[in-house]
């Protein structure tokens, strides 16, 4: 037996047999159809082919007109085959996998090939998602005996970028303490196990105040995450301390000592100081004078004040008076005394 494989385009074809017997004779048929007599050494008559498996029989019959002996020779006409890939929706980064749907009229498999397989691969007729982009997707049918290949197919899948609104949340802290640890929120959960690694930050100015919270580095990938980030906002508050006045006293007509504080809550950030100072209710009488804030302050704190009071206590005076004599003669001493003050403050007298 012998045999043949063609291609799906040829229709037909014709055979030429020879002897070596110029006596014989020979006859050839296609497919279990009717002998057509050849002359050894010429072309058959054209034998049509059909699409799949042809059988050709050479019968030769030798001289004496009854020893014949067949030849069969099996031509397989492959039947040509076409693959139905339709084109694909667009996906989105984070996606499910994609189970492709190409079918061939032949019933036999297809083969997908993609290229870039940092955007997506294939495994048999599932595709995963890798990273955004396009990429072109492939469809081939290699064939066998029965079939021609097939005309490769291409669709092109687009992977868009997904959605991801970062939000950077506020804070607050008082001016001169530490900052806050900074945190975010994203707005879905991160596929494929993608992590951020998003480390945030301000500015280094430190006055009371709103400063912005934005990012330092991240690793969120524009090319997979079409991303959106709302900054946020640290409040620097003015920084809470208490001042307490220290209660003071002076004598009457001294001048007024310097009135003193002592910072009972809170503490000043380093190198700061604060600015002014306090004062007192007016008066130069006898009498205890409530202490105010008067000037003393700072614009970055925020003052809780604890008065106390001056308080004048009276000057001493020493009074002096001059001894008389007179000859006792039983009336009174209309003579007079002088007396004297030391301790008048100046312009005072005994009025």
């Amino acid at each position: 037996a012998y045999s043949i494989s063609l291609s799906s385009a040829v229709s037909s074809l014709q055979l030429t047999p020879t002897t070596t017997s110029a006596t014989a004779t020979i006859a050839v048929r296609i497919n279990g159809g009717t002998y057509s007599s050849v002359v050894s050494g010429n072309a058959s008559e054209v034998l049509t082919l059909n699409a799949g498996v042809n059988t050709i029989d050479v019968a030769v019959t030798a001289q004496d007109g009854t020893t014949v002996k067949t030849y069969t020779i099996t031509v397989t006409k492959p039947i040509a085959q076409t693959i139905t890939f339709a084109a694909l929706n667009a996906a989105t980064y984070g996606d499910a996998p994609i189970e492709l749907a190409g079918t061939t009229d032949s019933g036999l498999p297809i083969t997908y090939t993609i290229e870039d397989p940092s955007i997506a691969t294939v495994e048999n007729n599932i595709v995963t998602i890798r990273g955004g982009g396009t990429v072109e997707i492939v469809a081939s049918q290699p064939g066998n005996d029965s079939f021609d290949p097939a005309a490769q197919v291409t669709q092109t899948l687009t992977i868009n970028r997904l959605p991801l609104e970062v939000t950077i949340n506020d804070a607050e802290k008082f001016y001169g303490d530490p900052d806050p640890e900074f945190s975010y929120t994203l707005s879905r959960v991160l596929p494929y196990n993608d992590v951020t690694n998003l480390q945030l930050g301000r500015s280094s100015l430190e006055i009371p105040g709103e400063m912005l919270i934005g990012w330092l580095s991240h690793n969120i990938s524009n090319v997979n995450y079409d991303l959106t980030v709302n900054f946020g906002t640290l409040t620097i508050k003015n920084r809470p301390i208490t001042i307490t006045a220290d209660a003071q006293s002076k004598t009457y007509g001294n001048l007024d000592v310097a009135i003193t504080y002592q910072i009972t809550s809170g503490s000043l950030v380093d190198g700061d100081e604060l600015h002014g100072e306090l004062a007192r209710t007016p008066g130069e009488n006898t009498a205890s004078y409530p202490i105010n804030i008067g000037s003393l302050g700072h614009a970055f704190y925020d003052i809780t004040f604890n008065s106390a009071e001056v308080t004048i206590t009276k000057a001493p005076l020493t009074i002096t008076g001059n001894s008389s004599s007179k000859l006792y003669d039983g009336l009174p001493n209309t003579g007079g005394t002088d007396v004297y003050y030391d301790g008048f403050i100046a312009g005072e007298d005994e009025l």
